[in-house]
C-alpha cells in the first residue's frame, strides 16, 4: 500500500469517523421541559405578589405626589387648597375612599366644597379599586393653607394594603406633618 500524505490520511479518518449530530434528542428537550415547568410552579406565586406590592407602592406614591402637589398649589396661588376623595372625580364625596380617587382644588372661597363657579379644579387622579386604605387618619380631606400648613395641624397617616387581608402583601403608608411634609413611613394598618 502506498503512503499517504498526512491531509490523505485525515480526510480517510473524517471519513471513518461516526457523524457527529447537532441538536438535542427527545429526552434532554423533555429535561429541560419539565426543569421550566417546575421553575415556573415556583416562581409564579412569588411574582403575583410582587406585582401586587408594586400596586400598593405606586398607588401609595400617587397619593403622596397628589398631596405634595396641593400643597405646592397652595402656596403658589396664595390661597388654600384642598386634596378630597372622590367618587366621580368632578367633587368630594363624604362616601368615597382614596382608593376611590381624589381631587385637587383650590378653595378660592374657604368652604371647603369644590364650587365650580367659585374654586378652580387643579387636578384627578382615577385611584386604584383593587387595594383597601388601611389607616387613614385624613377622613378622606386634606386642606392646606397659602403657607403649606396642613389644616387643622396635626400629622396624618394614610396606608394601603392589597384588597385581600389574608395576602402576605407588605402595606405601605406614608404621613403628612403639620407643616405640609410627607414622609414614606407610618404604620399602613393592614
Amino acid at each position: 500500500m502506498a503512503k499517504q500524505s498526512p491531509s490523505q490520511q485525515m480526510s480517510t479518518l473524517s471519513r471513518l469517523a461516526p457523524t457527529v449530530s447537532r441538536g438535542f434528542t427527545l429526552l434532554e428537550l423533555m429535561v429541560v421541559l419539565a426543569i421550566a415547568g417546575i421553575l415556573a410552579a415556583v416562581a409564579g406565586p412569588s411574582f403575583q405578589s410582587m406585582i401586587k406590592s408594586s400596586g400598593v407602592i405606586t398607588e401609595r406614591d400617587q397619593l403622596a405626589t397628589a398631596v405634595k402637589m396641593t400643597r405646592g398649589e397652595a402656596i403658589y396661588r396664595k390661597t388654600s387648597a384642598t386634596l378630597c376623595a372622590s367618587n366621580d372625580q368632578a367633587s368630594c364625596s363624604a362616601d368615597a375612599d382614596w382608593k376611590d380617587g381624589w381631587i385637587i382644588f383650590s378653595d378660592d372661597d374657604g368652604d371647603g366644597t369644590f364650587d365650580a363657579g367659585d374654586d378652580t379644579l387643579i387636578d384627578v387622579g382615577c385611584g386604584n379599586t383593587s387595594l383597601r386604605v388601611g389607616n387613614d387618619c385624613s377622613g378622606g380631606m386634606l386642606t392646606f393653607s397659602p403657607s403649606g400648613m396642613k389644616i387643622p395641624a396635626g400629622s396624618v397617616v394614610v396606608g394601603f394594603c392589597d384588597e385581600d387581608s389574608a395576602s402576605n402583601v407588605t402595606g405601605h403608608a406614608f404621613t403628612v406633618s403639620s407643616v405640609g411634609g410627607v414622609r414614606y413611613e407610618g404604620d399602613p394598618g393592614c
